[in-house]
């Protein structure tokens, strides 16, 4: 039984790793200067970035740090049954 405490608290924290991850991405993309066609080149990287990929980071965090507090609301309301 122990083991699975350590296992699931194992993946809380890469889930919050994840989420946090993301979330750094989402806000660092967010904030780069997008022409009027959504479009970001840099031209250190030969990267065009479009504004299409805020959209899908942005639901991404708030999918991954969703699943995250309800991964800890769930082990707190839970943690006394069974005994």
């Amino acid at each position: 039984m122990r083991n699975s405490k350590v296992s699931f608290g194992a993946i809380q924290g890469a889930l919050l790793l994840g989420s946090v991850l993301i979330g750094l991405l989402w806000y660092s993309r967010s904030k780069l200067p997008y022409n009027e066609e959504g479009r970001w080149f840099d031209e250190e990287q030969m990267i065009v970035y479009e504004y299409h990929t805020v959209e899908v980071l942005r639901v991404s965090f708030m999918v991954s740090f969703t699943t995250w507090v309800v991964s800890l609301v769930g082990t707190t309301k839970h943690d006394g049954c069974g005994r």
